[in-house]
């Protein structure tokens, strides 16, 4: 087989340059579609399964950026400095569309908060249950939440 120099083959995500979905966003494109089709609710799905979609783009995006920082620091690494703007541009985007996206990393925490507890752990130093890691943010648009945080809370640990 002879292999052409100078064209890149295509892989999953592109077809002759043409961006194609994944398994899971073909699901999602198929629902739309067959809300449309079948004449039920077909905005109320659609709108329901596109804030999904948006979320799920504003949790990577919120994740990318914070494996961008320098944990000791707090200051952009080095190697991200000149991609970091972009992933910014794109929680900027977000926000313009009506997005809030919240990290609740250091704020106090109640059980009566709208979060998913993965875990606690004992921590020294601490006087009151604390969140000491935000593994997904709670999103809110238009004021309602989209989707509930996740996160670990550090108890004050025993003297």
């Amino acid at each position: 087989m002879k292999r052409k120099f100078g064209r890149r083959p295509p892989n999953a995500l592109t077809q002759g340059g043409v961006l194609k979905p994944t398994a899971p966003q073909q699901s999602a494109v198929a629902s739309h579609t067959l809300a449309a089709d079948e004449g039920r609710d077909a905005g109320g799905e659609a709108q329901r399964i596109f804030v999904k979609d948006v979320v799920d783009i504003a949790t990577q995006a919120w994740k990318a950026r914070g494996k961008m920082i320098d944990p000791s620091s707090g200051e952009v690494r080095e190697e991200m400095k000149r991609v970091i703007r972009h992933v910014d541009a794109i929680l900027t985007s977000f926000a313009a569309m009506g997005f809030e996206l919240k990290d609740h990393t250091g704020d106090g925490f109640d059980y009566g908060l709208p979060l998913r507890v993965v875990g606690t752990q004992p921590t020294a130093g601490l006087t009151r249950d604390t969140v000491v890691e935000t593994l997904k943010p709670t999103i809110y648009w238009k004021n309602r939440i989209v989707q509930s945080g996740e996160v670990i809370v550090g108890t004050p640990a025993e003297q």
